[in-house]
This record gives structure tokens, C-alpha cells and sequence, in this order.
């Protein structure tokens, strides 16, 4: 999708905006060498969070990181919420997951080399920035912060520009007013000055008008004229929009009130389905969620969660905080940490209180001791939450003198570390939709058969005191069932096999199982896992009805010998059976299979792969990571043509990689210490690629590879270099190694290398610049997992300013690596714009020192440097031989007998142990 069609469709319908998007892009001054900040300030609902959002769409492309953090504010007043913020920034603009923020220096170390940009939207004080943006030495040079806030003062002393938001003018306001109190069309003569009415009340404010127009749409000129009347008669001290919001509020009906309520206060950013069955016993949910929509009082993302604007939201609660302003007892929601924590604690609970949610992190006290009848008079309670984000800094609930009752009226109850053996015996669960009890004390759940028709979701994870499930044989509505590592937990009863719309099972680390349960043929997810579960073989009668089964997963089972042959498992993607340590065979594959894309059968005992393989028509990804004892690929697999990912690491036994299909993306084969030969691709190096997927080619630790299997090796990187560079993606290869391949024009005996270009270097056919680095790795194993080869470029431009840039590639799969490995990466749109910086008149030069370093990094992020023992550089033209190969030739194997013929005449065999003689220090 080009920049401008993307561009195109951001801004569709966003009346008004383009005028602030040039500006704004100005403001942000994009390819100077300096950290800017820019703030949008305005009022609530004037747009500023779509206009951020339509920036970051637009500009994230030109940048090497990036990351939009919605609702700071929102987010901050929760638990750790400032901490898990920057958390998710840092994760997000590292690619990586951030555990430990006492490491802020040596994480913004590596931030500082990426050009980023950054959104942090509704910021409202000053610490907030100061926590997530507050040094610009955080942040690489031509980096860019956008900062929505309500509050200008939030922005002093923090940013260089403020761009004050104004609400629409006077035509773009009546277009968008009629674009939704019309559907598009145009008012008749009497709603003509109605239409101006409002957009004096509005005053430009693009949600008012948006769900003032919505709420009017379709309506009778009385319904209009009586709307206005209330706007004009109101004594509310709010502003106008906050009366529009109101009126839109008033016109629901009953059943759309209490909906939007529990949006507003409990369900913002959840899933709609989810929402849904909690009002599953009315006529039609669906329908009171899309009114909504309609109505412009919240909206669907993609991904079905409901989102709503924040003036919204505050509307909706307040509209709940003046059922009773001084006991949040007496109101129907209860959502904020400290009413909850009042109302329990206090037993100040009524009839009125429909719902409790109680988020244990945003108590600074150490425990909760709640009364013995602390529900008794809710008799309307719906929803009780009572949970934690598993941090450390939690309050503990306590029930010292046990639980008197819990209300029958509740329809979801999500109770984490509940305390005591069991529920109520007088609770009633009949009501019940959804119900999550994980890390309890939970001995039994209640006694005897309950009529569970309501119930959709039942997880009891991690109640490691509990023993069995609790009787289910009446919850005909089941879906989802969850007993994960309940460790004492004998049996699934014979009766789960009539549960009909049972889809989800899952059974990981219950260690006394010791048979395969029988199940509806209608389930559509198992996770059968653990290392002491015993289960020996499965019958072919167990599994083969399962006709509508999507994922099996069935790993870590230690004592697993064989597995029936899946061929009736028709539905059947996602295949899992690793560390299945005794499964020594797969079985044939007899007749085609379309569904199954992913198949796992990593650190098994199997032997080979049948020949068969090739019926597994759509497979995506082949996952054989040590499997010790595989001595041979079939060669079938070429005929896999949409298979992308290939994993055979630690496969110590193979010696030979057959031809792949040419839609093989990333082949990730560290540690095949036997391998010795590489077969070259006969077909397309393009054909089925997705541009979008990430791209890889590692051979860490294969020190046998022969001269063939090297050359073919450079043709796939060389393939991928032509191909990728015009999609501007990345990708990751290398291979154990000790010297810089021949065609790098440019190389070094050490970490740098300096050279002299000119100005008209990349004018004519410049394709891209390719980056080579060797690293050693020590001997002992290490612990990491990631590598970051990282190259630097300061110069002095001809116009005497000091300037820099630079480069970096992450390559995963580097466990145990010893010895030298050659890195190869390329750039083709960060060096063109680099030089095109430094060399503003024709006929000039400049030289360039490139230095190259090495970062190996472990799970927590911690990093340690690597001696780079040699580098290189190469500029690809288009008038190159090499890139003349990759532009018309298609076929990798003539491609690699050029390789040969033109750049690796020279090339020794390589040693077949890694060299010792030039340790390197961490």
C-alpha cells in the first residue's frame, strides 16, 4: 500500500484536518539532525487523538521505531500505570520485551541509535512526560514526540513548538454535522436553521457535533426543536458539550443506558463478544451495541474491542457518581480501587450495587479483611471483580471469618486468590455466565449438580488444592473450560463428551491425568501439556470424530510413544507435539490436507519426515528444532509451496538440506553440526512471499558446510537484498564463518572502516549498501538470545557540521554459538537520505568512518559486547553484475554459479572447528 493511498484513506471522512496536518508537518521540521518535540493542545473531543493518530499513520514509515501510547492519563492513575507505560514504550521501540527499568541508561543506549517516533496521547501533568520523555538523550537524532493534552501546562519547559487545536470552522462543522444527522445528505428547508442552532451550542467541537447529529438522525422536526429547548433551559454548570452528551444519554432507552453504563465504567477497551453475553439473557444484545455505534457513543475497532472517547466515558460515570456522591455504596457501578476498597471493607454495600471491580494493585494497604456477610445486601450484584496485575504490590483479601452468601443474581464473577475451600452453600450459580476463580484455595468448588444452563466460561487455573471439577453435567452451554495446573485434578468426566458446545479445553500441567479424555466432536481447541502426565498412547477412536478441531496441542508429554494418523483431523492448523521426548514417528499423510499451516514436532525422537509430507498442501511453518535423532529432509518438501518458516536447529544428525520451495522466507538452521550440504532453489526466489513476514537465513555452528552449500547460502541473501530492498524490509543472516565474502569492495581487519565517497555515489543505478560484520562468540555457552550488529557513520560535512548515522540489524536463534560468525545485513533509503545530507553540491566527497559493534543481549535485556574481528562494505549498482543477477535472474542456481564465478573464485574451505587461537573478551 503506497504512502499516499494510506493517506488517503486516514483522513476519509475527517473533516477539517488536512489543514492541520500540513502544518503540523512543518512544525515537526522531519530529517533534521535534532530531537524535536511537538505538543497538540486543545480541548476535549476537538480531535487532537485522531489528529495524532492520522500523523503517526502517515509518518511512522519514515522512521526506524515507533510507538503511539493511547489514554496516558487514563493509564497512569491505575496500579504501576506511569511503570507499565514506559514499560510498553520501551518494549515497543526496542522490539523487544522490558522486564527490569532499573535499566533505563543502558536501554535508552540502544534507543539512541534509532530515529523514533513517538505518540503520547491525553497527557495531563508535567511528571508524566518527565517519566516517559523527560531526557532527549533517550531518543537518536531526527527523532520526533507528538504530545496531545487538554492542559498547556503539562507542556511547559518540555516541548519546542505548541500547536493549539481550534474546533472546525463554520463549513466544516455543518459538513460534519449533516454528514451524520443526514447519512450523508443534505438538510430539507426546516432543519436548515436547527442545523445552525446547533453548531452555535457546539461551537466546532467535533464530537459534539458527530453524536449530537447522530443522536437527531432519522428524528421528527419536534424531537429537534425539543433537544434544543433543553439545551437553551439547562442550569447544569457543564459546558455545552457536556449538555450535548446528556441529551444524547437521555434519548437511550432503558436497556441502552445500562449497557452504556457498564461500558463507560467497567468494559471500555474489551471485546464485544465478550460484552455481549453478559446481557446474553436479553432479546438482542448485538442489536443494543450496534444502536450504540450509531449513536456515536462508543466504537468497534478492527479487532471487535469497544472503545469509547474519554468525554464520553466521563459523562457515563459521572452520571453514575451522582446516584450517591458521598457512599459509593449507594451507586449502581462501582469501579475506582478506592470506592471499592471502602464499600468492602466497610460493608456499606445496598440493592443498588450492580457491579464491583476491584483492581487490588491500586491499594497502598497490605490487606483486605472483609465481613463475613459482605454481599448480603447486594441482592443486585451482577459483576464482582476482585484481581491483580500478578505484581508484586498487591492488597490481600482476607475472609477470616468465611463467606456468608454470594448474591444469585451474578453473572460474571472473577475472584483471583480467593481464600477459602469453597463457595457459599447457599449460593445459587444459576445466572452464571462467566466464572474465573484462578490461584484459589478452592477445595471444591460447590456440592452436588447445579442447573449452569447461563454458564460460558469456567477457569479454575492454578487451584492446585482442588481435586475434580465441579459437576458440569448441566452446564449444556459450556464453551470454555480451564483447570490448567490444578496438580491434584484426577479425571475430565465421560460426560464432557455430550457437553455439545464445548470448543475449548484446557489441561495443561495436570500431572494425575492419565488418559486422553473423551470429548464432542465439536471442540475446537486442546491443550493437553505437562511433564509428568502419563499418558503413554492415544487411540485413534479418541481423536478421530473431532471433526471440527482447529488446535491440538499436545507437548511435554514425556511418556507419549506414537500418535494416530491426523488424516481425518480435516480442520485441524495448528499441530503441536514437541518435547514429546519417546515419539520416534510420524505417521504418512495418505490423502491431501488444506487446513494445517503449522506443525510442530521439535526435541522428538523422530526420525525422519514421511515422503508424504507434501499433502500438507497449505503448511506455513515446519518446526523440527532438536530433533537429535533426523538424519534426512525428503525431498518432497520442495513441493510444500506456501510453506515460509523452516526450523531445524540443534538437528545434530542431518547432513543434508534439500531443495526448498521457493516461497522460504526464513530458515533458521543454527547448530546442524553435521550438515554438510545445501541444496539451491530450481524455482522463483519470489514466488508466494509475503512482504510483511519477517525474513532470516541462519547456519550459527555449522562448521561443516561445504563450498556449495556457502555459495548457495550468499545466492538466497543476495536474492533477499534485490528483492526486499524496494519494500524496505529488513532481514537477518548469517552463518559460522571467518571470512568477509570477496565482493565486499571495502573491508577491514577490525571493527571500522573508512572510506572515501563521492557526492554522485548513489545518483546513477545506486541499489543499496550492504553491511558485513564478523563476531566472535566464546566457547562456554552463553546465555543470550538476541545479537544486535550496530554500525555508526559520523562524518564532517563539506559545510564544516559535525553529522552521524546509523545502522543496525537484530538476529535471534544465537544460543550457544561459539567462534566466528559472519553477519550480513543492507540499507538502501537511511544511506541515500544520509548522503544526500552530507553532500549538498555535485562533485563534491566525503569520507566516512563505519564503525561496528556487537551487543549480545539475554532475556531481561541485559547486554554484554562482542569483539568484531573484521568488517566490510559494498555499494550494489544496478549496472553490478550481481545486481543485474538478482534483477533478471530468477533461478537461485544460476545465480549461485555466478556468485561463484565472479566473487568467490578465491573463497578457502572452511575450517571445520572454530578457531581458538583470538578469544575475545566480554
Amino acid at each position: 500500500m503506497s504512502r499516499s493511498y494510506d493517506h488517503e484513506y486516514f483522513v476519509k471522512d475527517l473533516f477539517g484536518i488536512e489543514k492541520h496536518i500540513k502544518k503540523i508537518e512543518s512544525l515537526l521540521d522531519i530529517g533534521t539532525q535534532c530531537v524535536r518535540i511537538l505538543g497538540i493542545w486543545g480541548m476535549g473531543g476537538i480531535g487532537k487523538t485522531t489528529l495524532a493518530d492520522v500523523l503517526f499513520k502517515k509518518f511512522a514509515p519514515l522512521f526506524e521505531g515507533g510507538c503511539f501510547l493511547p489514554n496516558v492519563r487514563e493509564e497512569s492513575e491505575k496500579g504501576n500505570g506511569l511503570r507499565d507505560l514506559k514499560v510498553k514504550l520501551f518494549s515497543k521501540l526496542l522490539n523487544q520485551k522490558v522486564i527490569d527499568l532499573d535499566r533505563t541508561f543502558e536501554m535508552s543506549r540502544l534507543i539512541r541509535r534509532k530515529k523514533v517516533l513517538i505518540v503520547l496521547d491525553d497527557v495531563s501533568n508535567v511528571e508524566q512526560l518527565k517519566v516517559l520523555a523527560g531526557d532527549r538523550e533517550w531518543f537518536g537524532l531526527e527523532s520526533r514526540i507528538i504530545i496531545t493534552t487538554r492542559d498547556k501546562r503539562a507542556l511547559i519547559h518540555q516541548v519546542d513548538v505548541v500547536h493549539k487545536l481550534d474546533g472546525l470552522n463554520h463549513h466544516e462543522a455543518l459538513q460534519l454535522f449533516h454528514w451524520n444527522a443526514f447519512r450523508k445528505g443534505y438538510p430539507t428547508t426546516e432543519f436548515e436553521e436547527l442545523s445552525q442552532q446547533v453548531l452555535n451550542y457546539a461551537g466546532g467541537n467535533p464530537l459534539a457535533l458527530e453524536i449530537f447529529g447522530s443522536f437527531l438522525s432519522g428524528r421528527k422536526i419536534e424531537t429537534w426543536e425539543s433537544a434544543l429547548k433543553r439545551l437553551k433551559s439547562s442550569t447544569l454548570e457543564d459546558s455545552n458539550i457536556q449538555k450535548i452528551l446528556k441529551i444524547s444519554y437521555d434519548g437511550l432507552r432503558k436497556d441502552e443506558k445500562d449497557t452504556f453504563l457498564d461500558i463507560a465504567c467497567l468494559f471500555k477497551g474489551k471485546d464485544k463478544n465478550f460484552i455481549e453475553r453478559m446481557w446474553d439473557d436479553d432479546s438482542s444484545p448485538g442489536t443494543i451495541i450496534d444502536d450504540l455505534v450509531d449513536k456515536s457513543l462508543i466504537t468497534i475497532e478492527r479487532n471487535k474491542i469497544i472503545q469509547m472517547h474519554d468525554l464520553v466515558q466521563e459523562m457515563g460515570r459521572e452520571i453514575v457518581r451522582q446516584q450517591s456522591i458521598k457512599e459509593p455504596g449507594k451507586r449502581s457501578r462501582i469501579w475506582d480501587a478506592k470506592d471499592a476498597y471502602h464499600c468492602l471493607k466497610n460493608n456499606t454495600g445496598t440493592i443498588e450495587v450492580e457491579a464491583i471491580f476491584l483492581n487490588t494493585d491500586e491499594i497502598r494497604e497490605t490487606y483486605l479483611r472483609l465481613p463475613q456477610g459482605v454481599f448480603e445486601k447486594m441482592y443486585n450484584l451482577r459483576l464482582l471483580k476482585i484481581s491483580h496485575s500478578n505484581s508484586s504490590r498487591k492488597c490481600k483479601v482476607y475472609l477470616p471469618q468465611g463467606l456468608e452468601s454470594l448474591p444469585d443474581t451474578l453473572k460474571y464473577l472473577k475472584w483471583m486468590d480467593y481464600p477459602l475451600k469453597s463457595f457459599p452453600g447457599n449460593f445459587n450459580p444459576c445466572n452464571l455466565v462467566v466464572l474465573k476463580i484462578p490461584n484459589s484455595e478452592l477445595e471444591q468448588v460447590w456440592d452436588g449438580v447445579q442447573d449452569l444452563q447461563n454458564l460460558r466460561n469456567l477457569s479454575l487455573k492454578n487451584s492446585k488444592k482442588l481435586t475434580q471439577l465441579p459437576d458440569l453435567s448441566r452446564a449444556s452451554n459450556i464453551e470454555h473450560v480451564d483447570p490448567s495446573w490444578c496438580k491434584h485434578m484426577l479425571e475430565v468426566p465421560p460426560y464432557f463428551q455430550h457437553l455439545d458446545k464445548l470448543n475449548t479445553l484446557i489441561l495443561s500441567g495436570c500431572p494425575s491425568l492419565n488418559k486422553f479424555p473423551e470429548l464432542p466432536k465439536n471442540v475446537n481447541k486442546i491443550c493437553l501439556s505437562g511433564p509428568n502426565i502419563e499418558i503413554e498412547q492415544l487411540c485413534s477412536s479418541s481423536i478421530d470424530h473431532l471433526s471440527s478441531l482447529v488446535h491440538l496441542e499436545l507437548t511435554d508429554l514425556k511418556m507419549l510413544e506414537s500418535f494416530p494418523n491426523i488424516i481425518k483431523l480435516k480442520s485441524v492448523r495448528y499441530f503441536d507435539l514437541s518435547r514429546c521426548f519417546k515419539l520416534k514417528k510420524f505417521q504418512e499423510i495418505s490423502e491431501p490436507m488444506e487446513c494445517l499451516t503449522y506443525l510442530c514436532l521439535s526435541v522428538t525422537a523422530i526420525k525422519e519426515i514421511p515422503w508424504s509430507i507434501e499433502n500438507l498442501l497449505n503448511l506455513n511453518t515446519l518446526s523440527l528444532t532438536g530433533c537429535k535423532e533426523l538424519e534426512f529432509l525428503p525431498k518432497s518438501i520442495c513441493k510444500l509451496h506456501h510453506l515460509k518458516v523452516l526450523s531445524i536447529s540443534d538437528c545434530s544428525k542431518l547432513k543434508i538440506l534439500p531443495e526448498l520451495p521457493s516461497s522460504i522466507q526464513c530458515i533458521v538452521a543454527s547448530g546442524c553440526m553435521s550438515l554438510e550440504e545445501i541444496s539451491s532453489s530450481t524455482t522463483s526466489t519470489k514466488q508466494g512471499w509475503d512482504y510483511t513476514a519477517p525474513f532470516c537465513c541462519v547456519f550459527g555452528n555449522c562448521w561443516k558446510l561445504d563450498l556449495n552449500a556457502r555459495i548457495n547460502i550468499m545466492a538466497y541473501a543476495l536474492s533477499i537484498i534485490f528483492k526486499l530492498n524496494a519494500y524496505r524490509r529488513n532481514f537477518g543472516i548469517y552463518w559460522a564463518g571467518h571470512e568477509i565474502p570477496t565482493w565486499f569492495s571495502y573491508q577491514s581487519e577490525n571493527s571500522s572502516i573508512s572510506i572515501e565517497l563521492s557526492s554522485d555515489c548513489f545518483v546513477t543505478n545506486f541499489f543499496c549498501i550492504a553491511f558485513c560484520a564478523i563476531a566472535h562468540f566464546n566457547d562456554d555457552s552463553t546465555p543470550f538470545n538476541k545479537v544486535r550488529i550496530c554500525c555508526q557513520a559520523p562524518c564532517v560535512a563539506p559545510h564544516g557540521d559535525l553529522l552521524s548515522s546509523s545502522w543496525d540489524e537484530e538476529y535471534y536463534g544465537i544460543r550457544g554459538l561459539h567462534g566466528d560468525h559472519v553477519f550480513i545485513t543492507c540499507d538502501k533509503y537511511r544511506f541515500r537520505k544520509f548522503m544526500e545530507k552530507q553532500n549538498e553540491k555535485k562533485g563534491t566527497s566525503i569520507t566516512i568512518l563505519f564503525n561496528f559493534s556487537v551487543e549480545v543481549f539475554d532475556d531481561d535485556g541485559s547486554y554484554v559486547d562482542l569483539e568484531v574481528k573484521k568488517c566490510g562494505i559494498h555499494l550494489l549498482y544496478a549496472k553490478d553484475d550481481a545486481v543485474k543477477l538478482g534483477h533478471k535472474c530468477d533461478n537461485i542456481v544460476e545465480l549461485s554459479e555466478n556468485i561463484q564465478r565472479l566473487y568467490l573464485e578465491e573463497l578457502e574451505p572452511i575450517d571445520s572447528e572454530p578457531d581458538h587461537s583470538n578469544n575475545s573478551h566480554r
